[in-house]
Order: C-alpha cells, then sequence, then structure tokens
C-alpha cells in the first residue's frame, strides 16, 4: 500500500487517522471520558514515582552489595634522578 493511501484512511467516525493526537478523547466531549482520563493522568504520574523509587532502592542495593567485592587501588608516584639534582614527585 502506497503512503498517501495511508494518509487518507478514515477511522469509523470519519476523521483522519493520521491526525488524531493530543487529547483525542475530547473530540467525544463526554465529561465522564475527561475525567477517566484525567484520573488515568494521575495514577501515570504515581506509577512513574514509584517505578523512579523502585530504580533508587536497587541503585541503594547495588552500592551496598558492592562493598562485600574487593577493591584495588594504587598509588602512582614518579622518580627521576639527575647526577646533578634529585627530583621526587608524589
Amino acid at each position: 500500500m502506497k503512503r498517501d493511501k495511508v494518509d487518507n484512511v478514515l477511522d469509523e467516525w470519519g476523521w483522519p487517522l493520521n491526525t488524531i493526537g493530543g487529547k483525542w478523547w475530547e473530540l467525544f466531549q463526554d465529561p465522564q471520558l475527561n475525567a477517566l482520563e484525567e484520573h488515568i493522568d494521575v495514577e501515570n504520574q504515581n506509577i512513574a514515582d514509584a517505578a523512579a523509587s523502585y530504580a533508587a532502592a536497587r541503585a541503594a542495593v547495588r552500592e551496598t552489595r558492592s562493598q562485600y567485592f574487593p577493591t584495588l587501588t594504587t598509588t602512582p608516584s614518579m622518580s627521576y634522578t639527575n647526577s646533578r639534582l634529585a627530583v621526587t614527585l608524589c
């Protein structure tokens, strides 16, 4: 199917499928549907907050568990000796 034919497809109410976006539920002019959408929007934020809390808790657990693994530390130093001057860098 060509792209121009897809762009002209209408849904069952006669709206072009490619132009419905944004607050599509307001097309129905139904107060109950609008109220449900507002409720869902709030609940989606609650789910997003819970997901962020869960991710933070997992990060805290990973940080705590990292203390059980060995660590490797280094102390870089450089020394240069000349017959007239001795310099040590730490």
